[in-house]
């Protein structure tokens, strides 16, 4: 299936990722999906101060859906010093920034 918005994608999965250029490019789209979040899992892959993490969190919250806060600390396993990388995205870390 392919969706013609991030409305229709968001409301097409029960898992929603985000991973975009900043913060403004985070905002623009979740404005767009607003309600389509509603018992989802959001994850936000996109590198962002721990402010705009709660926001995001907080704004998720207000939508019924549940948050997912992480970033990549590498941008290719080229890059990353890691050993053994893993074949996509390299040093995957998150955080979880609201208990259920």
């Amino acid at each position: 299936m392919t969706s013609a918005t991030a409305a229709e994608a968001a409301a097409a999965s029960p898992l929603v990722v985000v991973c975009l250029l900043d913060g403004a490019a985070v905002y623009e789209v979740l404005g767009s999906v607003d309600a389509a979040v509603a018992g989802k899992v959001l994850v936000n892959l996109t590198s962002g101060s721990p402010q705009q993490a709660r926001a995001h969190d907080r704004w998720a919250g207000e939508r019924g859906a549940a948050y997912l806060d992480g970033g990549y600390r590498c941008p290719s396993p080229s890059r990353c010093r890691h050993p053994d990388p893993p074949a996509v995205g390299c040093c995957l870390m998150g955080e979880r920034t609201r208990r259920r």
